[in-house]
């Protein structure tokens, strides 16, 4: 665990590691240049409206989780949950 304020290097390396391994094994398979040629097809604006409603989805689920774990542990912050249910929508 690291001290308040201090950047957890070796837990932010460690969770880079994983997120790169996962993606390799995600899009091992995948012919990437046909992958590429339908992404650059698509519409930016109506992929800008899927993100922003997906984060707004995050942002709602994380206050929910939040007011669901401070019933429990008071100090759990809005940061905590929001990082925490992104994580778990990465895996």
């Amino acid at each position: 665990m690291s001290v308040k304020g201090e950047f957890p290097w070796r837990n932010t390396a460690f969770g880079l590691i994983i997120g790169v391994a996962a993606m390799w094994w995600a899009l091992s398979g995948v012919a990437l240049d046909e992958l590429w040629q339908h992404l650059i097809k698509v519409n930016l604006a109506w992929m800008a409206v899927v993100a922003a409603m997906f984060m707004v989805q995050q942002v709602l689920r994380s206050y929910r989780q939040m007011l669901i774990i401070q019933a429990r542990y008071p100090d759990h912050r809005f940061a905590s949950s929001f990082a925490i249910l992104c994580i778990g929508f990465f895996f």
